[in-house]
């Protein structure tokens, strides 16, 4: 039987497998820690460890030291750092590893692993951990202990770096640090570069008393609210560990992540960007230059701007790569960024220029083969007449007017479709080709 319904709320999000997130006396518990300590501690000889203001982050952070220098690895504590900092540490670490949970400081905690350029650790480098938790033995070498040293400086490393790299940003800016790690670095070096800057929830605060972690508009009405105070003055809010920005135009209007990922690309004007298969038309309507879509998760974003020489990686989100820097979602430069650009024209104008587009989105309930279903679906899809397609996570359909995504969903046996297009009446025919291309593969499998 097929079900297919436009009411269902797809999960069309970016994912994110090198992060391990659970509640400290229960999914992820100190016990657990010591193993991940043990597990990365047999694969890498140095590792760089630091930690946000999650209230478990300190008590996990320690566990998985333990872990690792009872086996033998050397480590290397930062401290309270930002992710986007943690490639600055020149200490011949093999990897780093950040403690806390960037979008929430309940009783959730959690861990998530970083190659040293600031890609997050790929599902093949997860695996291995997973695999030598598996398999280790609960063995301590007492002649073998690992070293432990606290490194200071990191933070001066990186803030220098970014100064001395950046023109001048000559703007009024209010900027919404979550109350996180950002706040020891962020509202300087934009004072350094030359901004007025006007500080919310800049407060070094586990609890984050001044708003909910994620930077979503109804989270930030008070930043909102600051911008218009300062007359012709943007905003910006960072998530809890700052790799995800929000931002607030000179009316003090939230800018969504579509039209924010738009208007940084245009500005920055780049010959290669990569954005997820799922990014928005306006991204590519606005840039005249190559696009490649990457899968949707955090991993593949970063692998790929890597991988293809990009000049920049982003996703609407809020997320934000900048090789030139490292390979971390860095929302202190996209704040940066858009600090220039609000001292060269008025964002509020970039916004108003953007055309308006329309979306629809369904699904197709399946109980097939994913094999059998993914090659019908490939076959047909390939037969339509495009512009353009990509198959890295899914397919996206790209014709004049409008493009069509289809992809089996991460979470349930179904086959997601996202439309979007200029007219809303052709965007709506869009998503009903998406369904009935998945209803007769359906039917035509075996055949």
């Amino acid at each position: 039987m097929l079900i297919s319904t436009d009411a269902l709320e797809l999960n069309m999000q970016m994912i994110n497998t090198a992060s391990i997130q659970g509640m400290s006396d229960g999914e992820l518990t100190p016990e657990h820690m010591v193993s991940y300590g043990k597990a990365a501690g047999m694969q890498y000889n140095v590792i760089a460890v630091g930690r946000d203001l999650t209230p478990s982050s300190m008590m996990m952070m320690n566990s998985f030291i333990a872990g690792a220098r009872s086996v033998g690895s050397d480590i290397l504590d930062i401290g309270v750092i930002p992710p986007m900092v943690m490639p600055f540490c020149k200490e011949n670490q093999r990897c780093n590893v950040i403690f806390g949970n960037p979008e929430d400081r309940g009783r959730v905690g959690g861990i998530t692993f970083y190659n040293t350029d600031g890609r997050l650790f790929t599902a093949s480098q997860m695996e291995q951990i997973d695999r030598q938790i598996q398999t280790m033995k609960s063995v301590t070498n007492e002649h073998n202990i690992g070293n432990y040293d606290v490194i200071s400086g990191t933070l001066e490393d990186y803030r220098r770096s970014i100064v001395n790299d950046s023109d001048d940003v000559d703007c009024e800016i209010s900027i919404d640090c979550a109350s996180g790690p950002c706040s020891l670095i962020a509202p300087s070096i934009l004072t350094d570069l030359g901004a007025d800057v006007t500080t919310l929830n800049c407060q070094m605060d586990g609890r984050s008393p001044g708003r909910e972690l994620p930077p979503d508009e109804i989270n930030l009405r008070l930043l909102m609210k600051s911008a218009k105070i300062n007359t012709d003055g943007i905003g910006v809010a960072f998530n809890g560990d700052g790799t995800r920005i929000a931002a607030i135009d000179e009316g003090s209007r939230y800018i969504s992540g579509s039209n924010l990922l738009a208007i940084m690309m245009r500005y920055l004007k780049p010959k290669t960007v990569v954005v997820p298969i799922n990014t928005p038309m306006v991204v590519s309507d606005m840039l005249k230059c190559n696009v490649i879509y990457s899968p949707l998760s955090k991993q593949s974003l970063a692998e790929m701007t890597k991988d293809k020489e990009a000049d920049i990686g982003g996703s609407d989100d809020g997320t934000f790569i900048f090789p030139s820097t490292s390979y971390c979602s860095d929302g202190i430069m996209a704040a940066i960024t858009l600090g220039k650009m609000a001292s060269e024209s008025m964002i509020c104008d970039m916004v108003d220029e953007i055309p308006k587009y329309y979306s629809a989105k369904g699904f197709v309930r399946h109980y097939e083969s994913r094999e059998h279903l993914s090659k019908k679906l490939s076959d047909n899809l390939y037969s339509l007449e495009y512009d353009k397609i990509s198959d890295c996570d899914g397919w996206r359909v790209e014709f004049n007017d409008g493009w069509l995504l289809v992809r089996f969903s991460d979470y349930d046996r179904a086959v997601d479709i996202l439309a979007e297009g200029r007219d809303k009446a052709y965007t709506v025919s869009l998503l009903e080709m998406g369904k009935e291309i998945v209803s007769s593969s359906l039917m035509t499998i075996g055949r």
